[in-house]
């Protein structure tokens, strides 16, 4: 009976041990908010970020109010493209980091889909 203690005892302390190590990141967010020049929030603009080292592409879909989030991006340098209808696209690069997240709003300018305003961080 004693053995039998010790051994879930033991089974409960690697199963408590193991939650933080599950828990851990490895990947980054980018994230943001989109509006247009009067400060109104743009819904259903495409927001489209690659991996410059990879050429992985993950893409969101702004909401109702303007929001859109982009998760599980390995550590990089991303490029990324805003795009709306009535809109020039917007582009920006920026790194992510493991655990990070980086805040991106996008002000976009009234005009043709064909033009881009390019973002560059410094």
């Amino acid at each position: 009976m004693h053995l039998h203690i010790r051994r879930l005892f033991f089974t409960f302390l690697l199963a408590v041990l193991a939650i933080p190590a599950l828990a851990q990141v490895d990947t980054g967010t980018i994230s943001g908010v989109v509006s247009d020049p009067s400060g109104a929030l743009v819904a259903g603009a495409t927001v489209t970020v690659t991996n410059s080292g990879t050429g992985a592409v993950h893409s969101a879909v702004t909401a109702k109010n303007g929001a859109y989030q982009v998760v599980n991006l390995s550590a990089a340098i991303y490029k990324v493209q805003i795009a709306a209808p009535g809109f020039e696209g917007f582009a920006s690069e920026v790194q992510v980091t493991v655990g990070g997240h980086v805040p991106l709003d996008a002000h976009l300018v009234v005009g043709s889909n064909n033009a881009t305003v390019e973002v560059l961080a410094s």
